[in-house]
């Protein structure tokens, strides 16, 4: 039997901003149901490539399969729907909507995949009563806030969070799109070292009780290591190395594009 497909698959990925070139002839495969983590200096072109992936911006070379299927073409909002989730670097919550409000959010393009649909639904159901897509909403964004330990905020602002929860709720508006896989753009940024011990427990349990592919850009090192199955590194827009995290921490390569070498030194 033929083993399964990956779940993404990079083929040669180029992107250029003018001149600059942010990313270079990038390979690399995700398998399905695991951490895979994507590490690399300043600048190494992490964040870019989760803007090729998401579909916020274009490569000029290679293609992208997303289950099998070529991805090139498709807009952020039908990769998003296809079940590619993403959070951000910065904090992109509605900071005047309630935690609740804001992982309801995410739902709204699942449940209502054209402005008809949402419009049909507002005629029949709104303003006299709830239909039964919105109770549908509330429920599971109640269960994700379960899962994430932060219920006990669900009626708060967002702009009133500490800043571990607002990640937190960041997780939990992408996971409410109901993702295969999810893009993590430095998830433990800014988080004290108990709040990053909560993200590893829940990071895992995602990958382990949810199924859910991790995609993770992060610069803690003690985190990746801890927690990934497989670390792909970038140098300024290059894969140099990949591998179990134990092969890719003593690689000459990776060790030197964080240290530099001894003639750089």
């Amino acid at each position: 039997m033929s083993a399964a497909a990956p779940i993404l698959q990079l083929d040669g990925i180029t992107k250029k901003f003018g001149g600059f070139t942010a990313l270079s002839d990038v390979h690399f495969t995700v398998e399905e149901k695991v951490i895979h983590a994507v590490i690399g200096p300043n600048g190494a072109g992490k964040t870019t490539l989760f803007n090729v992936i998401s579909g916020m911006f274009g490569a000029e070379a290679g293609s992208l399969l997303f289950k099998g299927e070529n991805i090139d073409r498709a807009k952020p909002h039908k990769r998003a729907n296809m079940g590619i989730a993403r959070t951000f670097q910065n904090i992109r919550l509605f900071e005047d909507l309630s935690v609740l409000e804001n992982v309801q959010v995410s739902q709204h393009g699942r449940h209502f995949p054209s402005i008809w649909s949402a419009v049909r639904h507002a005629i029949f159901h709104a303003p006299f009563s709830r239909g039964a897509q919105e109770i549908e909403m509330e429920d599971y964004a109640m269960e994700l806030l379960e899962f994430l330990g932060i219920a006990h905020a669900r009626d708060t602002n967002a702009a009133d969070l500490a800043f571990g929860e607002r990640r937190l709720v960041e997780i939990a508006r992408a996971l409410a799109a109901n993702p295969a896989i999810m893009l993590l753009d430095e998830p433990a940024a800014g988080m004290n070292p108990s709040e990053t011990e909560n993200l590893d427990e829940i990071l895992t349990r995602l990958r382990d009780e949810k199924g859910i592919t991790i995609l993770l850009v992060e610069h803690d090192m003690n985190l990746v290591m801890g927690l990934s199955d497989y670390v792909t590194v970038l140098n300024f827009g290059e894969k140099i190395a990949e591998g179990a995290p134990e092969a890719v921490q003593s690689d000459p390569d990776v060790i030197a594009a964080y240290l530099g070498t001894d003639e750089e030194i």
